[in-house]
């Protein structure tokens, strides 16, 4: 056999061990994000995700040696973009719409922990800065998708940018949940977006 032949028993045993590699991992990410978003921060812990994955803690520590390797996998992995709803061409209701995609998963989910968690921890951790940063764009980025339209087409200020956008309408919200403890009603996500409107349309 030439050197440069590859033996097929052993080119399949890699083949196979590679599969095992992406499937082991994403089951210890997946299950990492569903502790994560039902139990919090703390809840992703190996023991918890050994558990809850099915894959053994020795796995677990080599290719994961802490906590915070783990946390940041799993949050890079469950960062999943959220997807402004189909456009309705009317720009109020579209932006309530919009806003609904962020607030939903904040009311529903253990979002707000993590956020607050990643604002605590970002300053020490450069991973998790990195991890606070996408969070913040993903939580943005529905909203921004549904003024900047309107801004090419003249119904919102020209002048506007995505963080001046999200911190009057993503901000509001944020503020309401997480510091007045006040649930989010369809009557305040359309009071935010008019009072945004008449802020900042002609």
């Amino acid at each position: 056999m030439a050197e440069h032949d590859i033996d097929p028993v052993i080119e399949r045993r890699h083949e196979l061990a590679d599969r095992r590699v992406v499937r082991t991992r994403a089951a210890v990410l997946d299950a990492g994000a569903r502790l994560l978003f039902t139990d919090g921060w703390n809840a992703v812990t190996h023991l918890r995700v050994a558990e809850e994955s099915g894959v053994g803690r020795a796995t677990l520590y080599r290719h994961w040696p802490t906590v915070e390797d783990l946390l940041t996998d799993v949050l890079v992995a469950c960062q999943a973009p959220l997807e402004a709803p189909e456009p309705t061409g009317d720009l109020r209701a579209d932006l309530i719409a919009a806003l609904a995609t962020f607030v939903d998963p904040l009311q529903s989910s253990k979002l707000s922990e993590i956020l607050v968690t990643a604002i605590d921890r970002a300053p020490t951790d450069p991973r998790i800065q990195a991890m606070h940063d996408s969070m913040t764009n993903i939580s943005r980025a529905p909203v921004w998708a549904v003024a900047a339209v309107a801004i090419e087409r003249g119904a919102l200020d020209p002048s506007l940018t995505e963080e001046v956008v999200a911190a009057h309408t993503v901000g509001p919200a944020l503020y309401q949940y997480l510091f007045d403890g006040r649930p989010i009603e369809p009557s305040d996500l359309q009071r935010i977006v008019d009072t945004f409107l008449a802020a900042f349309a002609p």
